[in-house]
């Protein structure tokens, strides 16, 4: 149970963090209107929730794997999204493995804008992630690179260690925002969390 607790305030604090960023410092020089956004590992779809209802995307996608997170995910869109008169974002959902996803399925989604909250976890799945945001990014169909941003709580520095590492592997830049943004939710500060821009 503890573990869980943990994870759980990681997750959290990751989901914090990203909305922080996509509220308050990324609209200082991108802007989240008029734009379609893709959330890699959705979950329960609480960052989505919280961006569809304070930064107005044009389009969200939630994306996962699972069919049984999947379906939690569009029953949490339903409860919180689809009744509310306050979000005007079109949203969907995909099912989208980062090992098997085809370039049909990246070419009709064409988003601008990709975001992930505490995704860099397990070393096992680092390698599938890095690999679609690599084709994601050098998509040669898209007239210009989308921004990437991935919001991580640091649990094992071993395993950040490994994304960043991987990411130098795959020809990806990266580098870690440090925009002071405003507390307005209470999360544990002492925890180390990075949003890390990814570029090529």
């Amino acid at each position: 149970m503890r573990n869980k607790n943990r994870v759980t305030e990681a997750t959290y604090n990751g989901v914090i963090v990203i909305y922080y960023y996509i509220y308050a410092a990324i609209p200082l020089h991108l802007g989240c209107t008029c734009r379609t956004v893709l959330e890699l590992g959705s979950g329960i779809g609480l960052t989505g929730i919280v961006v569809c209802r304070s930064s107005s995307p044009t389009k969200y996608i939630f994306s996962d794997c699972h069919q049984t997170v999947l379906q939690r995910l569009k029953d949490n869109i339903t409860n919180c999204l689809t009744n509310s008169d306050s979000n005007s974002a079109s949203v969907s959902v995909e099912e989208l493995d980062w090992e098997n996803v085809s370039d049909e399925q990246l070419q009709r989604i064409q988003a601008n804008t990709i975001i992930a909250a505490d995704v860099v976890y397990d070393p096992d799945v680092i390698a599938c992630l890095v690999k679609l945001l690599s084709r994601i990014l050098n998509d040669k169909v898209q007239e210009n690179h989308p921004d990437v941003y991935i919001a991580s709580a640091v649990r094992n520095p071993q395993t950040y260690d490994c994304f960043k590492k991987e990411l130098e592997r795959a020809g990806l830049r990266h580098v870690i925002m440090k925009d002071s943004v405003t507390q307005v939710f209470p999360y544990n500060r002492a925890s180390t969390i990075e949003m890390t821009k990814i570029y090529v």
